[in-house]
């Protein structure tokens, strides 16, 4: 494998994927073609290439001859996106020397639309993954569907989205504080978790501090709602963090991440660092909610309705050694599934297969 060269076509390089690109790169010769205009190059193991974006209303392209880029390499992976005109017009380009492998959740998500929901672009969207050598996806949730409209299930891979991080191995067990960690949308309805913050106050008499870590649009509005009630020796705002041992420590000290609107990559974060994760049951996912066993053997906790999340904030107050407890289990589940080396072992096996093909 080590000599089959791999070009991933993304349009960003986040942070948290870097460490992924670099196991990925033990594995193949990983090149990374991108428009990430900041970049920590120093941590990057593997070679990239930065190329500028062009844009046709809500449509993009890379300005570049992409498929001509793309003709020095073995096997493409590509961030699957409709939106990316390139990308689909290679697609569907017959006799290419190359593999091309879709990478992607593999069903329309965002911050306006939820996993599941009714996709209008479906049609257009399994065409274009019938003309794909193979498919990527980060859980196993389009599943069925890919496979009831024809797609070979051999052509299939699972890569459980995940992150790469040094777990704690013995959590903290003197917790302290409630945490919630991301960027500050409307759609995260970090409002619902204040307000169910301040009447929890006043029920149960909840003292574990709140520590909101991120920046937003939703920022002073939600700061604003802190000083309304005098909750601010109660609910921190720490701004945008990415230091790693200040994350570390307020992960460490956590007994639960709460997210109402949204179940990403911070679901395997929290898991990773000994923390259970709560969220909605209709929050924004990419597949990460479906890591969440909120049955017998918790991991973390899926609710319905504002009040549950009261209930469940007295209930974090009133009993610290069972979300303790909770977040043990959600590690284990971590290390035992979802290691960054089982995603790297997915995607390994989709270029092998197509490299055979």
């Amino acid at each position: 494998m080590n000599d089959i060269n791999v070009l991933l076509v993304t349009q960003h390089v986040p942070h948290y994927r870097i460490p992924i690109y670099n196991m990925l790169n033990k594995e193949v010769k990983l090149t990374v073609l991108h428009n990430q205009i900041k970049l920590d190059h120093s941590a990057c193991k593997f070679n990239k290439v930065y190329t500028s974006l062009g844009s046709i209303g809500p449509f993009l392209y890379f300005k570049m001859n992409l498929n001509k880029f793309c003709q020095s390499f073995d096997v493409v992976i590509f961030e699957s996106s409709i939106r990316f005109i390139d990308r689909n017009i290679i697609t569907i380009l017959p006799w290419k020397k190359y593999k091309w492998i879709a990478w992607g959740i593999g069903q329309a998500a965002s911050y306006d639309k939820r996993l599941g929901d009714r996709d209008l672009f479906k049609s257009i969207r399994m065409f274009l993954q019938k003309k794909s050598d193979a498919s990527i996806l980060y859980s196993s949730f389009p599943l069925s569907s890919y496979i009831e409209k024809g797609i070979d299930s051999n052509a299939i891979f699972i890569a459980n989205n995940t992150v790469a991080l040094d777990c704690v191995a013995k959590p903290n067990l003197d917790k302290d504080i409630i945490l919630f960690i991301g960027t500050l949308y409307k759609q995260k309805k970090l409002m619902e978790l204040i307000e169910a913050y301040r009447v929890a106050s006043e029920r149960c008499n909840l003292s574990i501090p709140l520590v909101i870590i991120g920046e937003g649009c939703e920022r002073n509005k939600l700061e604003s709602y802190v000083r309304k009630f005098k909750l601010q020796s109660l609910i921190t705002f720490l701004g945008h963090v990415e230091d790693a041992h200040i994350l570390s420590k307020n992960f460490s000290s956590a007994l639960a991440c709460i997210s109402p609107g949204q179940a990403g990559l911070s679901v395997l974060t929290s898991m990773a660092n000994s923390v259970p994760f709560v969220t909605r049951e209709d929050a924004i996912t990419g597949g990460e909610i479906f890591n969440i066993n909120s049955d017998k053997n918790k991991t973390g906790v899926i609710y319905k309705t504002k009040g549950e999340l009261v209930d469940l904030l007295c209930d974090i107050n009133t009993d610290k050694s069972k979300y303790i407890e909770m977040g043990c289990r959600a590690r284990d589940y971590y290390v035992n599934f979802r290691l960054p080396e089982y995603m790297i072992n997915s995607i390994v096996d989709a270029v092998e297969y197509v490299a055979r093909k």
